[in-house]
């Protein structure tokens, strides 16, 4: 089985938009899928959101959340990351 970890991704975009590449692949039906973020609420939506998903679609992957790093690359096969650049933004607006 491939375990796919997905770091910081309590985004709704980046969580939800990354699984959403993982289920059609064939190469990928059996895959564990572990969301890690230091944010809980956020990663629990896309955890609800995306069960409810699976269920409507039958797949057959597995996805949990585990909010210790650590824990969550243990066995890992790939781990994705994702940073979001919203400094620029913030100091831009107040301008």
């Amino acid at each position: 089985m491939t375990k796919i970890v997905l770091v910081s991704a309590d985004s709704s975009k980046f969580g939800t938009g990354m699984i959403g590449g993982i289920f059609p692949s064939a190469h990928l039906r059996n895959a564990e899928i572990v969301l890690n973020d230091i944010n809980n609420a956020p990663a629990d939506h896309t955890i609800s959101m995306t069960h409810k998903f699976m269920k409507a679609h039958y797949l057959e992957q597995t996805l949990h959340v585990e909010n210790d790093l650590r824990l969550a690359l243990q066995g890992a096969d790939f781990a994705l990351i994702s940073i979001e650049d919203w400094m620029p933004q913030y100091i831009f607006q107040r301008s």
